[in-house]
């Protein structure tokens, strides 16, 4: 266990903290400390066992944490870590401090305040490569369901309203044209010769995926009423027209 000097840690405490508030900061940060406050105990009382309960536990980093986001510009002002925390006398820096090593020794309020820095980089760079990370996923995201995006409408086949076309067997059409939300509304069992009623209009043309396609709406009459969405790659039609030269 540390030997830490808590004098000048039970005057700041007994000095910037009344009755109450000292029961409030206890029961908030320490509350095994606050359960052993007795009716009747004095304030200094309270602290001694305060300060006894997180030496015993070896917690009196964690109330000296407590205590200066309580009391900040006075904890700043009293310089309370350095003077609970360095137990040695400070002295002159000369040739008989320096030793064999060339160095003065660093005081353990130093390398706590140098670790707690490093802590505080460490968790920026930490925050800065995580969110560098999302804006990457987010744009590659982007990219994958805007990869069709820019193409020019109709680019792979060029239809015309009323325009009579053939779809082979097999193809599922599709209403709204979309195959993660919409639904099967008729699967063709044979080639089966339909118009062009609709579209074309972009949506998801793969499952559980992004990649989109071009669909067209279709009927059993020039004129009659929809029965769904094909993509125009399953299209006869438009399969020759769609193949790379």
């Amino acid at each position: 266990m540390a030997d830490y000097n808590t004098a000048p840690l039970r005057e700041f405490i007994i000095e910037h903290f009344s009755d109450q508030e000292l029961a409030t900061f206890s029961f908030d940060n320490f509350r095994y400390a606050y359960e052993g406050f007795a009716e009747g105990m004095s304030k200094t009382e309270k602290v001694q066992r305060l300060i006894e309960s997180c030496v015993r536990r070896d917690e009196l980093l964690s109330l000296l944490a407590a205590l200066r986001k309580e009391r900040t510009r006075l904890y700043d002002a009293k310089r309370l870590g350095e003077l609970v925390l360095d137990t040695r006398p400070v002295q002159t820096p000369n040739e008989r401090d320096l030793g064999s090593t060339g160095r003065v020794p660093t005081p353990f309020s130093a390398r706590l305040s140098s670790l707690f820095a490093a802590t505080r980089h460490h968790r920026l760079v930490t925050a800065i490569v995580v969110a560098i990370a999302l804006l990457v996923l987010s744009v590659a995201a982007f990219l994958v369901w805007g990869k069709g995006q820019g193409t020019p409408k109709n680019a792979g086949c060029q239809l015309a309203i009323g325009q009579p076309v053939h779809i082979p067997e097999g193809v599922w059409a599709w209403s709204p044209p979309d195959v993660n939300q919409g639904a099967v509304t008729r699967v063709f069992g044979a080639r089966t010769p339909v118009y062009v009623i609709g579209g074309s209009k972009l949506g998801v043309i793969s499952y559980g995926t992004s990649i989109p396609g071009w669909w067209w709406e279709v009927s059993e009459t020039p004129n009659g009423g929809s029965i769904g969405w094909v993509w125009e790659g399953q299209i006869e039609d438009c399969q020759s027209a769609m193949k790379t030269p």
